[in-house]
């Protein structure tokens, strides 16, 4: 069937090319194996560095409270209202601050048209039952007066802090 004179190349190249592209396969999944390995590690190196960041962020804020709290400055409940306000800013009650947000269209409260959380019974400014589905009414503003500048602003332009209400320019400290 084979010739001894006949050229072998033929079945040589049958043979050898699958070796070679099986090998040029495994060099190539070799190194990207490597890859990932780099970039498992440089990620795991993020998570370690943002863990401790933010362990030392819960122990400032922890700190932070325990002086606020044991001074007297402001209640555990003066101090979650102010929480879900602060939350509220960017529309959405999160547990997060998200200024980037687009704004989503937010249901307001019917009493003080502030952002409200359609899952809580009552806002959390003005203490209103949260009604659910309802557009607030119009109403006309209600001044209060801003107890560092003194200015009178409309209360949905003001914020409870322990320090009293403060005007949205003072609470950010623009004043």
């Amino acid at each position: 069937m084979f010739d001894d004179d006949a050229d072998p190349s033929w079945l040589t190249n049958l043979l050898v090319a699958p070796d070679i592209r099986q090998d040029r396969r495994l060099r190539r999944l070799s190194a990207e194996a490597a890859d990932t390995a780099i970039t498992a590690e440089t990620n795991a190196r993020a998570m370690r560095s943002l863990q401790e960041r933010t362990d030392r962020l819960e122990l400032i804020c922890e700190t932070l409270l325990e002086l606020v709290l044991t001074r007297g400055l402001v209640t555990r409940e003066e101090l979650g209202v102010l929480f879900a306000q602060v939350d509220l800013r960017d529309g959405v009650e999160d547990g997060g601050l998200h200024p980037d947000r687009p704004r989503r269209q937010v249901p307001l409260c019917s009493a003080c048209e502030r952002p409200v959380n359609p899952k809580r019974s009552a806002c959390v400014y003005c203490g209103a039952k949260v009604v659910k589905g309802s557009a607030p009414p119009k109403r006309t503003a209600r001044l209060v007066t801003c107890g560092a500048c003194k200015q009178e602003v409309d209360e949905r332009e003001s914020n409870f802090t322990a320090s009293g209400l403060r005007c949205d320019r003072c609470f950010r400290g623009e004043a």
